[in-house]
């Protein structure tokens, strides 16, 4: 909240769980959106409605790829979105580090340490 002067942003995308998802249905302006996608400390079990509705009367939303990805035809529509996004430099990907498929142990010690900022890569060489 302090980096919005007390507004809150307009969207929280939360795949932490357990441990954020009170800190980020707070973090949301009034009448915002706080959609939550993953559960790295465990699964968000429940939400009280009574608390979206203290916290601004905060959409909440738990969405499903598959739900996204219904048929080829919407494949093909939002994957086309993406690359074009990527081709116009309006996304960008970034790369914590790249490890050879040898040491994929220490690549997801990493990502359980929380020590990343970014995608990690395996490469496979022949």
């Amino acid at each position: 909240m302090a980096f919005t002067a007390g507004r809150g942003v307009d969207v929280v995308y939360d795949a932490v769980g357990r441990e954020t998802i009170a800190r980020s249905i707070r973090s949301v302006r009034r009448r915002g959106l706080c959609v939550n996608y993953g559960g790295a400390s465990g699964l968000v079990q429940s939400i009280e409605p009574l608390e979206l509705g203290e916290a601004g009367s905060i959409f909440f939303t738990r969405p499903h790829l598959a739900d996204y990805t219904a048929s080829a035809e919407e494949i093909a529509w939002r994957t086309g979105d993406l690359f074009d996004a990527c081709a116009k430099g309006e996304l960008t990907v970034v790369i914590d580090r790249e490890y050879p498929l040898a040491e994929a142990a220490a690549a997801h010690a990493r990502l359980e340490s929380r020590g990343t900022r970014g995608k990690l890569l395996l490469s496979v060489t022949r």
